[in-house]
């Protein structure tokens, strides 16, 4: 029975809707595991947040003390120009005591990310988050190409080798997503599983949109 903290951030709630939908996968997978999602602290002041059309959500935040309560993470990562955003690097960058404790060893984390493009960098963004894994000696779980459709190219879906995403299409109205989703497992085994995401994006079409989750944690 695994304790999976999922952390995340979100502006616009694309990698939010993931991590609820990824919290249902998890909770209803028959390992008797559960999930509860944290934000990282916001670093942008409410002033900025309006004027970027962003959003607050009701979710707890979490602390570095924290960390060492759970048996595994998957981090929320939205892309910033192929990186990830300030404010999960300053939550990264505050664990300097959970480094030196080592309280961190040998747990097992899992990515997923938002682009607004196709090519948003979703790939190098895993890459900035798997220096703290490495640095904190964290099993990084990848998907892999587990699920078949990972390998079907006759339409464009979200998800990869390296974790769940999501392409949100990039345009100027920014609002906050709403979502009718629903989820089921597919995977070879108990310690790889893939999740699979339909939402709907636009206010004028109903596009589906598949994404990928793995963690071998539950």
């Amino acid at each position: 029975m695994a304790v999976i903290y999922i952390i995340i951030y979100s502006l616009y709630g694309h990698i939010k809707a993931l991590a609820e939908e990824i919290q249902k996968g998890i909770e209803a997978s028959g390992t008797g595991s559960t999930a509860k999602i944290f934000q990282v602290p916001e670093t942008l002041s409410p002033e900025i947040i309006a004027k970027m059309h962003g959003a607050s959500f009701d979710l707890p935040i979490i602390s570095p003390s924290e960390l060492k309560n759970a048996d595994g993470f998957l981090f929320g990562i939205p892309t910033r120009f192929g990186n990830m955003p300030a404010e999960m690097k300053a939550f990264f960058d505050s664990t300097g005591q959970e480094w030196v404790a080592g309280s961190l060893r040998d747990k097992f984390a899992g990515t997923f990310f938002a682009t607004g493009t196709q090519h948003g960098g979703q790939e190098t963004t895993a890459y900035t988050a798997i220096t703290w894994f490495v640095h904190h000696a964290i099993n990084y779980v990848p998907l892999g190409y587990t699920a078949d459709e990972l390998r079907d190219n006759t339409e464009i879906v979200g998800g990869g080798p390296w974790a769940t995403s999501m392409n949100n299409n990039t345009n100027n109205n920014n609002n906050v997503i709403t979502t009718n989703s629903t989820s089921n497992f597919v995977g070879p085994s108990t310690t790889s599983r893939g999740l699979i995401t339909e939402e709907n994006k636009s206010e004028k079409k109903k596009r589906s949109m598949k994404a990928w989750f793995c963690c071998g944690c539950i």
